[in-house]
């Protein structure tokens, strides 16, 4: 009868929409697992190739405890842990070992572009080992390059693996990013350069999130190297004077720490007139 036609079209179609819904879940399964397993690959090669760049230094229990034990950063720890990271660059210039030198150097940037990529606190604190460990420029200049490199590593991580997880737990302040990128349209590189300089949102939340809501890499890129130059220089700075008490060498000490204040004041108020005048 014609009921029973009816009833069974029915039951053929909720078979049917069953059947989609089972093989939109089945894929949405195995996209979230291969991007968990391309995410882990790249996990396991950065670190492996960190690790074996680490084992060719002469002395390296100081950088694998600082990668590897969690630790509490009070006074004490931070000074050790320069004073630390200061022997081995001494030991390795006094030796007249360039090819290890650079090796110290190579190993540092790929630590700093590790923590960077996948969002590890503690690049202040490399910052401050930069400074005590290397000369000033070298350190900025090092901090710089890795800072913008990780963050542009997060930036392609982000869109690539972690787009539809990352709309779905920040969905609230996705929108609400958004919706602040799209009325700086006309100034966009300035207001993205104003998020580093007045961190409001966390470093890594925007790394994370500049991908899905519309900031292009060429807008991103620059906006991180030159607005975290101030931090960069102010931490790298501080690592010096911090390696100057930690060593007892005091010669120099106040002249640095004038000269830190002095270009810190100069820097901030720019930086101040640039905030109100976008906002």
């Amino acid at each position: 009868s014609e009921d029973e036609k009816q009833t069974l079209l029915r039951s053929t179609k909720d078979e049917e929409d069953e059947n989609k819904g089972a093989k939109k879940r089945r894929a949405s399964i195995i996209s979230i697992l291969k991007r968990v397993l391309f995410y882990l690959g790249v996990l396991f090669l950065f670190g492996f190739v960190l690790l074996l760049l680490i084992s060719q230094l002469p002395e390296r229990e100081p950088i694998l405890n600082f990668l590897f034990k969690s630790k509490k950063w009070d006074k004490e720890s931070l000074f050790k842990l320069i004073d630390e990271e200061k022997n081995i660059s001494l030991s390795i210039s006094e030796k007249s070992h360039h090819n290890e030198q650079i090796l110290y150097y190579i190993c540092f940037s790929c630590i700093y572009i590790f923590f960077q990529t996948f969002s590890i606190p503690g690049t202040s604190i490399l910052n401050a080992i930069a400074g005590a460990t290397m000369k000033a420029w070298i350190g900025f200049t090092i901090c710089c390059t890795c800072n913008t490199i990780g963050a542009t590593f997060c930036y392609l991580l982000s869109r690539f693996t972690w787009a539809d997880l990352l709309k779905s737990a920040f969905e609230y302040r996705l929108k609400s990013f958004e919706k602040d990128i799209q009325s700086h349209q006309d100034n966009l590189l300035i207001y993205c350069t104003l998020l580093r300089l007045f961190p409001l949102c966390p470093c890594w939340f925007v790394n994370m999130a500049s991908p899905l809501v519309g900031v292009p890499i060429h807008i991103f890129i620059p906006s991180v190297f030159f607005g975290l130059m101030p931090f960069n220089w102010l931490t790298v700075n501080t690592g010096a004077v911090l390696g100057k008490i930690g060593s007892n060498d005091m010669s120099d000490i106040h002249s640095m720490l004038l000269k830190l204040f002095i270009v810190s004041l100069l820097i901030s108020i720019p930086l101040i007139f640039l905030f109100f005048s976008c906002s």
